[in-house]
This record gives structure tokens, C-alpha cells and sequence, in this order.
């Protein structure tokens, strides 16, 4: 509850820093606090607009700059001996010595001097007072108010101190009186700021577009202004368009407003507890002896009530999200439930430009010349049409601040004007330099290196006009490449129609055609997969030009790609950067072909006979072949030490460490074998992860399925959060869920199907299945699987898994399949014994499944399932003494029992034998209620009436068994 009130205070007083003592680490770590060592202090930037430049911790405290400024939160525990005490703040005065500028420390010493208001000295206090009046810093308390209160009595150990040279800036500092569900008040402090806060980017071309949103509802009204805007330009160019193209974007986009989000649960209730709650916080706090224990008691009542407002206002709010799922299931429920909506720790400045100094090699620029080319064809409507088409929409606006979409409008609205830039542009055969500046996007990942710093993938974020004119240089580029002879059949990335299942199947044909032939004949095969060092950033711009022209691509191609290449900038912080000398910038549209073209000549090495790569963007797979085992390692190392010639040839470096092999056939596990990797030795292992799939060295995929089918049942428990039984979405937008955890499941099941012959992988897929299930029919957890697969009208995973690998590239076998698949299904469901009721009610899948009307609830399913409020269900689970029914004289109350014997719901079913015509037996109640919509509510409506009344029953039951 610290927290929620610590989050709206923040709010309220439009807080910009924020430290915190003993947080929730939990928490914490969730809304990317900087936390210290011991977990005990942390600190926050809430303001999004400063500027991290460097943050870190220490063993008592966390610490980040902004600005002029350095924020340290600290923390030291009452519990530590004297000694542990002096070492902390040591360290902390070690750390306040070595940084320069202006520092304010703020945090809770347990510690007690009259210098703030203490009623005594101890030694701590006075250590305290030392260190900062050596280190030439002032105390910022003030006055008498104590900052902890508790019912024993009151105190001031929270402190601030300020340098001296900027305590002049130091406006107020006070103790707040709000409620903040902690012994500990919170304390505000008002400095005076300095420093002009950096822009939010570089809008050179794009004026103030990257304040702007698009939306579909405005996009007509963007149309209009461009086709009234864009034609005036007097002067055709990049940046004149760009600017009128912001102009239009003006005028009519919403205007993204950077207010900070208020805290979404927060109620008018949840304000007026916590206005009584402070007020009577302020009585007890002044109370005399005679009045302090009532008036504490009081204090206390309040607290309570206030945190029982807040838990009832979070869970309506969480309710809200789970109903707004009905209407945009991918939205804000969603991506709180998979951990995509909580705030990302900012990187600081510091880091940043480690990382891009790190990721971005420098090397010799190459002077060029240009070629002399014959005057290209210019861009036909017809081009410029497609290349606006496959702009990918959502994706982030470049420096100029202008998106996708508003290019994309632009291109709509005035195609003369953008196709007189763009043939321009190619008579001229060069690039603009405004759309080779790149903002640096950081995406951690999971991770960190061996030196423990962290990892990143770099992302260039480009302007999405030189994105557009990309698109127009790649169909060219595109087009003269299949006319010449394409790339190798081995490449399999960034290549149109060819995917990593199609690099996988093949990789494993070759396994395949080793493993013919009758034992002793056959010949061993190796899987070595090899990583090459911070690929894309590495490549030379020399080496990919000479692919260009190796390939015969017209010389104005390669003229334009040379002035893509060059002078490219990365703005690294706030329009600080650097140029780019060697590398393909990820995130661009050019970049995976260029990389392609280099990369295309390492699978035509002269390799020895019995050895194959394939090649997935950066990702080289060697499969070798060889019997007996020195044979097989011979030839591996032979190619191994061509391919790595070839790499340091291109100054690209090979990652020993990260190569991983294993031996895909043969029934020893030739533990002896070593392949050499430049200077470092590799062994086999059991099984190597390639693109995705754990290849194992038997070809059960065993290790994979287990993996991916534990990834599948986490990702569910997340979704289980807006996913419940009652109150929540339909079965449709469930099944719609439910499609997204099935493709992650599915990933290279084409694959991995192969391992499901055995038994015990069939049944991890299928159980694996079971948790999505559960939430799409809103069932008990006891249903068994396969009712639960007939229920909701999902294939087994197992069977759907083959489906998938039968008709890939296999367009037209999909209906056959899918009919195949439904035939084996019912062989199954005809077999299945242990669940009879549910099979007498569908005995039949097909219709069941592709019915156009009916969804499930918890009511209904309770009814197809016989697991829900029935007395021998109860018994069974040790809920109920017996299986009576409750209300005649049946010793054995199930759903058939309920549902189409038991007295008591004779006028239920009367209701629903007034739209039936007659009411059915268990046989023929589903045929009945597929008929039509009327019918199918008919019954729903009664199982909800009988299912609601025995649900009160149950609780009255319960309640009164409480009692006595």
C-alpha cells in the first residue's frame, strides 16, 4: 500500500526525483527503480523529459545524475553493529569525495543529533554530522517536525543534505502531512532548476510533428492538408517536404499530450479516506497523555479503512480492464498481464554512449568514386504505390517525428510532389544526409556480458521518408538480383518466401540422408552452429560495395548505395552522436539485403566434400559429414578454418564461446570428438539451440518440447489474471487469446512434430494445452483434457503440431488435412471412456465445432462438464459429506440428475421447453441447442438460473456450517 500512495503523491506533487527506504523489492523491480546492493534505498527518475547521464549503487545506497545534479538515496539499517555502521558510511563518503558537482543526499540513518531536531546525541548522529560537514555539506531539516511516527512516540531520522554551493537553490523543504500507509512521513523538497531540459529529440525537418498522433479517425483531414500543402513547395527537397509534411500533420493530428498518467484506481472514495485518515494522523501526532492511546486507536481505524478503499478501488479498476478486454484484446489488461506495460529503466547517459561506443566499431572511412552510370529509369507511380504499401505501420517516427502513417498519406495525398523528390533524388544518384541520421534505440536484452555489464540490440530509428525512398531502392536492387542469379539456395534470411522452418528442414534433410543406409554405412553428422561477433555493425562498407558490383548490379545502384552508406550519424543522447564508419544500420529497410550480398560469399567457400552451410541472416549453421569419427572432425575443422580466413578477411570475428555442436547421428556420443574454433577447442554436446529448436543428438526433440511447452504454461498463468471464470470476456475474445499462446507453442512444430512418435513428448504438448483451456471455457481445473480440447472447439496441440508440418508450402493440402485431422480426433474422442457424460452430450465433434452460434460460460460448462456445484462433484473433491441432493430424495445429485430429473428445477425447464418444443434427453440436448441462436440461449439461460440458485445454496450451507 506504500507504494499506491507513494505513486499518487508523486503524482500530485509532480514529483521529479523520488528515494525511498526499505522499498518493495518486488516493486521495485517492476517499475525500474535504481535500488542499492542490500536492496534497502532506492531512487527514481519520474520525469521523463531529464536525462540520465549516470546512475549507480553502493552497499547502503543507489545514486543517479541529472543534469547538474547528483540525487543519492541511502538507507542504513538500526540493526547493524557500530562497526558495520562506520564501514557503510565510509563507503558513502568514499563515493560523495570521488563525484564531482552538485549532490543531494537524502535517506534514513537511524541516527539521532540535536543539529535536527533529535532530543539527543548518539554516535551515529555524530559520525553523520562529521562526514558531511568534512564533505562541505548543509543540512536541509528544518523546524521540529518529526518524520517517523509510530504509537511509542516520534522521531527525526529521515535527513537531506545539500553541497553548499547549491543549498542557495533550495526553495523549501517540507515535512507533508498526507497519509502515506507507513510509519514514515513523506518530505517534499522544492530545488530551483538550473538546467535547460533537453529536447526530445532532433525536429530539424519535421517542426513540432513528433508531438503528434496519428490516428484513423484523422487521417482524412491529414490527406486534405497534404494535398492543399504539399503542392505549393516552391523547391522540391528533402527538407522542404518533410516540413511541409509536418505542417499538414499540425493542423490536423492530436497533439500527444505529455502530462504524467494519473493513477488509474485512484477514487473520489479512495481521496476522502485519505483526507480522514490524515486528519486523524494529525491529531494523534499532537495528542496530550491523557488522549494519545484513543486517539491513536482512531488513527489506526482510519489507516485500515483507507487500505481497505484502496484495495476495493484496485480491484474495480483491475475489473474495468479485464471487461475492456471484450473490446480491445490486445490492450492495456493485456500488457499488464505479460509484463509489457511496466516502465523501462531508463538508461543513463553514461551507458548509453558505452554501449554505442561498444556496438559501433570505428574504422577507416574509404574514399570513393562514383561510377559512371547511364541515366537510370525513374520511379513509376506504379513503384512509388507499392513502396508506400509495404511500409510497415506502428513503427516509431525517425528525428523528423513524422511516422509511417503520415508518410504513407502523403504519398496518397500529392504523388506528384513525392515522386518528383524521389526521381530527383535518383537522377542525382545520392542519399539525402538528413535521412542518414539515425536515433539510437537501446532494447536490453536478457543477458549481461561476462564482464557483468549489460547487453543491448541496437536500434536505428530512421526517418520514415528515407525509409520510403529505401523501399524504392530495394525493389530495384531486388529485381536486378533474381535477374542475375539471386542469392545462394543455402541463405535463408531476409529473403522473400524463405523462412527459418524452410533453414531448419533442410538442415535436417542432410541429417536424414546421413542416418540411411544400414548401421556401420552410415555416416556420421555433426550440427556445429557458429556466432559471428556484432555482425551487422562490423561489415565493412568496402566489402559490401565489391558484393554489389561482383553481382552486377547497375552502376547507379551502387552509386546510390555508396551514399547511403556514407556520412551516416548517430544521434546517441539528445542530438550528441557520431558518424557511422563501417556496419548496416538495424532498424533500416536497406540494411538485411547489403548484409545479405556480403554475406551471400561465405556459403560459396571452398568447403571440404561433406560439408554444408546455411545461413540465417548472421546465424551460420555447418552441418559435416565424415565415418568414421576423425574423418567427420577432419572436415569440420578444415572448413572451420576456412570460414574463419573468410571472417577475418571481412573483419568479422567468430565467437568460440558461443559456438555450440552436437552430433546428430550415430548411437555413441563420440564424447572424444573436438572441433577447433580459431584458438578454442568445442565439444559436443547433448543439443544445440538453432534458430529457435533445440536439436537434440537423438531426434527426439525432447529438450525442445519440454522448453517450449513450460514457456507456454507460464505465459498462460500470466493471462489466468485477465482471464477468470466470472465477469470476464467472452469465449470469443478467450479463443482469440488463446490463438496467440497457441503460435507460441506451435514455433517450429513443424520441426519438433517429428519428436512426437514418442509417447511421453504427445502428452507434455497436450498438458502444455490444458491451462489455456481451462480459461477459454471458464471450467473447474479438474476437467479432464480432452473434454476440455471437445469443449472449446481447440485441436489437440499434439495433432494440430503434424497438421502444421503436412502443409507447409502446402497451400492446398489444408483442407484435406484439417479433415484428416478431424478424423483422428474422433477416433480418439470415440475412445475415451473416463468422461462419459460430456461424450454423451457431444458425441459428435464435428458439428460441435463448427457450429456459427453459441458461446461457453461458467454456467454451461459446468453443465457439459458435470464438474461445478452437483453434490457428488462436491463429495468427490471433500466439499460435500455426501452426494445427496439437496432438495429431494436422490441419493447421487450429478448434472443429469440436475438438469433433467430433480424437482426442484421443474419451472426452469418448463422456460426452456417453451422455446424446445419438448425438453430433450442428454442425447439429443446439444443437437437441439445447435439448431439456432434461440435455442442455444434457451438452455444457457436455464443452466445459469439452476447454477446461480445452487451456488447461494452452497454458500448458505457453508456459511451455516460455520456457524454451528
Amino acid at each position: 500500500m506504500a507504494h499506491a500512495m507513494l505513486a499518487k503523491l508523486t503524482h500530485e506533487l509532480e514529483a521529479s526525483v523520488v528515494t525511498v527506504s526499505e522499498p518493495n523489492l518486488t516493486l521495485a523491480e517492476k517499475e525500474a527503480w535504481l535500488v542499492d546492493d542490500t536492496g534497502s534505498a532506492a531512487i527514481k527518475i519520474t520525469d521523463r523529459s531529464l536525462n540520465i547521464t549516470d546512475s549507480g549503487n553502493g552497499s547502503s545506497f543507489a545514486w543517479a545524475r541529472t543534469g547538474d545534479m547528483t540525487y543519492i538515496s541511502c538507507y542504513i539499517s538500526p540493526n547493524i553493529s557500530a562497526a558495520a555502521f562506520e564501514t557503510r558510511l565510509q563507503e558513502l563518503e568514499a563515493f560523495l569525495r570521488t563525484h564531482h558537482g552538485n549532490k543531494l543526499l537524502i535517506g534514513d540513518f537511524n541516527a539521532a543529533n540535536r543539529a535536527w531536531g533529535s532530543s539527543t546525541n548518539d554516535r551515529r548522529g555524530q559520525l553523520v554530522i562529521e562526514m558531511t560537514e568534512a564533505l562541505g555539506m548543509t543540512l536541509l531539516n528544518t523546524g521540529h517536525s518529526p518524520t517517523f511516527l509510530g504509537s511509542g512516540g516520534t522521531s527525526i531520522v529521515d535527513l537531506a543534505f545539500i553541497d553548499d554551493s547549491a543549498a542557495g537553490r533550495v526553495r523549501n523543504w517540507t515535512v507533508l502531512e498526507a497519509e502515506t500507509m507507513s510509519d514514515h512521513r513523506a518530505i517534499a523538497i522544492d530545488i530551483e532548476d538550473h538546467r535547460a531540459r533537453p529536447a526530445t529529440g532532433d525536429h530539424r525537418y519535421g517542426g513540432k510533428a513528433h508531438a503528434l498522433r496519428w490516428t484513423k479517425d484523422r487521417d482524412k483531414q491529414l490527406r486534405e492538408q497534404l494535398a492543399e500543402i504539399l503542392p505549393r513547395i516552391n523547391t522540391v527537397d528533402p527538407i522542404s517536404v518533410s516540413r511541409a509534411i509536418g505542417e499538414a500533420a499540425q493542423r490536423s493530428l492530436k497533439k500527444i499530450a505529455n502530462n504524467r498518467k494519473p493513477i488509474f484506481w485512484w477514487t473520489d472514495e479512495v481521496g476522502n479516506a485519505r483526507q480522514r485518515c490524515n486528519a486523524a494522523r494529525r491529531r494523534a501526532g499532537r495528542a496530550r497523555d491523557d488522549r494519545k492511546t484513543e486517539l491513536w486507536r482512531i488513527y489506526k481505524d482510519e489507516r485500515k479503512a483507507l487500505k481497505k478503499e484502496i484495495k476495493k478501488a484496485k480491484a474495480e479498476a483491475w475489473q474495468r480492464l479485464i471487461e475492456d478486454i471484450e473490446h480491445d484484446p490486445w490492450g492495456k489488461g493485456y500488457r499488464i498481464a505479460i509484463g509489457r506495460a511496466a516502465p523501462r529503466q531508463q538508461v543513463s547517459e553514461r551507458e548509453r554512449w558505452r554501449a554505442a561506443r561498444e556496438l559501433f566499431p570505428q574504422c577507416a572511412i574509404p574514399m570513393y568514386d562514383m561510377q559512371e552510370a547511364c541515366e537510370p529509369t525513374m520511379f513509376s507511380y506504379e513503384e512509388i504505390q507499392a513502396a508506400a504499401a509495404r511500409m510497415r505501420m506502428g513503427k516509431a517516427a525517425g528525428p523528423d517525428g513524422l511516422g509511417p502513417e503520415i508518410v504513407q498519406a502523403a504519398v496518397a495525398a500529392s504523388p506528384e510532389t513525392i515522386s518528383g523528390l524521389v526521381n530527383d533524388l535518383l537522377k542525382s544518384q545520392k542519399f539525402p544526409e538528413q535521412w542518414k541520421r539515425a536515433r539510437l534505440a537501446l532494447i536490453p536484452k536478457a543477458k549481461k556480458s561476462p564482464d557483468k555489464l549489460p547487453k543491448y540490440r541496437p536500434i536505428c530509428v530512421l526517418d520514415s521518408l528515407g525509409k520510403f525512398y529505401e523501399q524504392l531502392i530495394l525493389a530495384r536492387l531486388l529485381g536486378e538480383l533474381e535477374a542475375k542469379g539471386g542469392l545462394s539456395d543455402s541463405q535463408y534470411g531476409f529473403v522473400r518466401g524463405r523462412s527459418t522452418i524452410d533453414a531448419m528442414q533442410d538442415v535436417l534433410r542432410v541429417v536424414e540422408w546421413c542416418s540411411t543406409g544400414s548401421y556401420g554405412r552410415r555416416e556420421l553428422c555433426a550440427l556445429i552452429l557458429l556466432d559471428v561477433a556484432n555482425a551487422f555493425n562490423s561489415v565493412r562498407w568496402p566489402d559490401i560495395i565489391q558484393a554489389l558490383i561482383d553481382k552486377g548490379i547497375s552502376a547507379y545502384l551502387v552509386n546510390l548505395v555508396r551514399s547511403y552508406l556514407t556520412d551516416r550519424f548517430i544521434i546517441v543522447q539528445h542530438g550528441d552522436g557520431f558518424n557511422a564508419t563501417c556496419g548496416v544500420p538495424q532498424g533500416s529497410v536497406l540494411g538485411p539485403l547489403l548484409w545479405n550480398f556480403v554475406y551471400d560469399e561465405v556459403l560459396h567457400l571452398d568447403v571440404p566434400v561433406g560439408v554444408r552451410l546455411f545461413a540465417f541472416a548472421d546465424d551460420l549453421a555447418m552441418v559435416a559429414m565424415g565415418m568414421p569419427a576423425d574423418e567427420l572432425q577432419n572436415n569440420a575443422n578444415l572448413a572451420f578454418d576456412t570460414v574463419n580466413r573468410w571472417m577475418c578477411s571481412k573483419h568479422l570475428t567468430l565467437v568460440a564461446e558461443k559456438t555450440e555442436a552436437v552430433i546428430m547421428t550415430g548411437r555413441r556420443d563420440h564424447a572424444d570428438t573436438r572441433f577447433i574454433v580459431g584458438d578454442s577447442v568445442v565439444k559436443p554436446s547433448e543439443s544445440a539451440r538453432y534458430l529457435g529448436v533445440y536439436m537434440d543428438r537423438k531426434g527426439t526433440f525432447a529438450q525442445h518440447i519440454a522448453e517450449a511447452a513450460a514457456g507456454t504454461t507460464k505465459l498462460t498463468g500470466k493471462l489466468s489474471r485477465i482471464l477468470p471464470n466470472l465477469r470476464g470476456a467472452s469465449e470469443g475474445r478467450r479463443r482469440t487469446i488463446a490463438a496467440a499462446v497457441t503460435c507460441k507453442m506451435m514455433y517450429g512444430s513443424e520441426i519438433w512434430s517429428k519428436g512426437l512418435d514418442k509417447l511421453s513428448n504427445a502428452e507434455k504438448v497436450n498438458r502444455a494445452q490444458r491451462p489455456i483451456m481451462l480459461r477459454v471455457a471458464c471450467a473447474y481445473r479438474t476437467v479432464a483434457t480432452t473434454s476440455l480440447q471437445v469443449l472449446c472447439s481447440m485441436v489437440p496441440w499434439d495433432m494440430l503440431a503434424l497438421e502444421r508440418r503436412a502443409t507447409f508450402k502446402r497451400a492446398e493440402n489444408r483442407k484435406a488435412e484439417r479433415e484428416k485431422t478431424i478424423r483422428q480426433w474422433k477416433d480418439r474422442w470415440d475412445k475415451e471412456s473416463r468422461h462419459s457424460w460430456t461424450k454423451r452430450l457431444i458425441p459428435e465433434i464435428e458439428p460441435w465445432q463448427t457450429r456459427r452460434h453459441g458461446l461457453l460460460d461458467f454456467y454451461i460448462t459446468q453443465m457439459m462438464t458435470g464438474h461445478g456445484c452437483f453434490s457428488s462433484y462436491l463429495s468427490r473433491i471433500e466439499r460435500e459429506a455426501t452426494e445427496d441432493c439437496w432438495y429431494c430424495d436422490c441419493t447421487r445429485d450429478d448434472a443429469e440428475h440436475t438438469f433433467f430429473d430433480c424437482p426442484r428445477w421443474t419451472e426452469e425447464r418448463s422456460e426452456a421447453e417453451h422455446i424446445l418444443g419438448a425438453f430433450p434427453e442428454p442425447e439429443t440436448l446439444v443437437g437441439e441447442m445447435l439448431k439456432d441462436e434461440r435455442t442455444w440461449k434457451a438452455v444457457t439461460a436455464m443452466a445459469r438460473r439452476i447454477m446461480e440458485s445452487k451456488e447461494e445454496e452452497e454458500r448458505s450451507r457453508k456459511g451455516a456450517g460455520a456457524r454451528r
